[in-house]
């Protein structure tokens, strides 16, 4: 049989997708889902609620955008304003239109009270913009009251830095300072040796470091493992032949494979016994357009398998189709092996993907795979069989 991806154009099938939802994804086990249509989920009480508009324009997409039906922005409500309160403050800016805004004289606030408070000045100098800078009258400023200056008590420590007027600065001796009490406590070294600086580094005098006790070091125990790497001298280190283990008790366990097929390294590669893993039986399917393979029965699947789905046409009046049974691992179709082919005649002819064919596939325990195809709206059935391969 050909394998050829045009061998048969004009009358390759693909999947159908008016037959309701495809599911192109995976399961616990695929072949066995069943889709269904997507029912609405149900209100709290069981009561829908009426539909209010929010008045937003819809600029976006709905679950089925055909069947939105836009409608018209209703206005907001009018809100009546408040009536204009003139400013009593001469206004030096813009508004949204300017040439309307009418300018006006600055009138002065009201007083609080008949009797108007008498000026004080604050005795700082003005030195700014009032609302009317031509009517202002600048005043003298008022010398501050002299302070009484405590008297000037040197500081202890030689200053060593840069004052505002550093050459009238006098340098001094460091002076010590005065003890916290009549009694000088005795000077006790902390047994680290100092590396860095006092404030006069010149007068440190370093002392030895004293040694820190000996250490009684444990006997060395040779490990039972082999040395493979390096020490801090190589040369010095003795290899010796590797040691097995001591067994835990007297009696060793039997030993027990894990069934899993070893694709490594072991201590002793020499020892291990690979086995072989048992071939899984190839997964079988549709030759459909572009040369893609439709599995329908999963590789390794318990024996005996059904499975059912639905394809169409892939031309526009096209009158029959070939199907293609075809067995392996390769999504590429032609990569495959074709076990059959059986062609249906007598298609309604029609727009592509308007004709509605069902393909069952059942196998048995001994691997032979029963082919049905029926036209769904002629009722014609095509019926083939073929011998599938274990592996």
């Amino acid at each position: 049989m050909s394998n050829s991806p045009d061998a048969f154009k004009g009358r390759e099938i693909r999947v159908s997708h008016a037959a309701g939802a495809r599911f192109d994804d995976h399961t616990t086990n695929r072949d066995s889902f069943v889709p269904h249509e997507v029912s609405p989920a149900p209100y709290g009480n069981g009561a829908r609620k009426q539909y209010a508009p929010s008045y937003v324009k819809f600029d976006g997409m709905t679950t089925n955008a055909h069947d939105f039906v836009p409608h018209p922005v209703l206005p907001s409500p009018a809100v009546a304003r408040k009536p204009y309160r003139m400013y009593e403050a001469k206004f030096d800016d813009e508004t949204t239109n300017k040439a309307e805004f009418p300018a006006h004289d600055v009138v002065s606030p009201a007083p609080h009270s008949q009797v108007r408070k008498q000026y004080a000045p604050s005795g700082v100098k003005f030195d700014g913009h009032t609302t009317n800078r031509d009517s202002y009258v600048a005043y003298p400023v008022s010398p501050s009251p002299v302070v009484q200056h405590k008297p000037y008590r040197m500081y202890e420590a030689k200053f060593d830095d840069e004052t505002t007027n550093r050459a009238e600065f006098p340098a001094h001796k460091v002076v010590s300072p005065s003890p916290h009490s009549q009694v000088k406590k005795q000077y006790a070294p902390s047994g680290v040796k100092f590396d860095g600086r006092t404030t006069a580094g010149e007068s440190f005098t370093p002392h030895k470091v004293i040694p820190s006790p000996a250490v009684q070091r444990k006997p060395y125990r040779m490990y039972e493992a082999k040395f493979d790497d390096e020490t801090t001298n190589r040369a010095e280190f003795p290899a010796h032949e590797v040691v097995s283990p001591s067994t835990h008790s007297q009696v060793r366990k039997q030993y027990a494979p894990s069934g899993v097929n070893f694709d490594g390294v072991t201590t002793n590669a020499a020892d291990f016994h690979a086995h072989t893993i048992a071939a899984k039986r190839p997964p079988v399917g549709l030759w459909v357009e572009n040369d893609r393979t439709e599995i329908m029965i999963h590789a390794g699947r318990e024996l005996p398998a059904r499975a059912t789905r639905v394809f169409s046409t892939t031309e526009k009046n096209q009158s029959s189709v070939a199907v293609r049974i075809v067995q392996g691992f390769s999504r590429r179709a032609s990569e495959n092996e074709v076990l059959g082919v059986f062609e249906m005649a007598g298609i309604a002819p029609g727009p592509r993907g308007s004709a509605q064919i069902k393909i069952t596939f059942s196998m048995d325990e001994k691997g032979v795979l029963t082919v049905e195809g029926t036209d769904l709206e002629t009722r014609q059935v095509q019926t083939t069989q073929t011998q599938t391969r274990d592996k």
